[in-house]
């Protein structure tokens, strides 16, 4: 009975494993398309488009219209977190590649709601999706 509880075991564990990547993977997929996100209370608007493999190109955009950085870089979902690695700034001194990682903890077609957490406080993003 022992021998049969091992390979019962892994297979479990497989199934599990391959399910968290099915679900990554079509995540993945709904990433497509340009996001809006806002920061500082809404004084910052962030609009990020991503194309198919997962490469963006981000705006940000003050109250008044004016665009205040660029920049570039891949997002891709790991293990139920979406990881956001820039590798162009608009701003010299930004030190770069530079790699985040938030909990995703909603997402759906038009809006996800992420959970990142620093060590100057704990933020839950809003993403809305403006365009596919």
């Amino acid at each position: 009975m022992r021998r049969m509880l091992h390979p019962l075991a892994l297979c479990l564990l497989l199934s599990a494993c391959k399910q968290q990547l099915s679900g990554d993977a079509n995540l993945q997929k709904q990433l497509t398309g340009t996001w809006s996100s806002w920061w500082g209370g809404g004084s910052l608007t962030n609009v990020t488009t991503v194309s198919a493999d997962g490469h963006y190109s981000r705006i940000g955009v003050g109250t008044n219209g004016m665009v205040l950085a660029r920049c570039e870089g891949v997002l891709k979902v790991q293990d139920g977190c979406l990881v956001d690695t820039m590798t162009k700034h608009s701003e010299p001194n930004v030190p770069l590649p530079y790699t985040k990682r938030a909990a995703i903890v909603r997402a759906g077609d038009r809006e996800w709601a992420l959970k990142r957490y620093s060590s100057e406080k704990n933020e839950t993003i809003l993403l809305r999706k403006e365009s596919r």
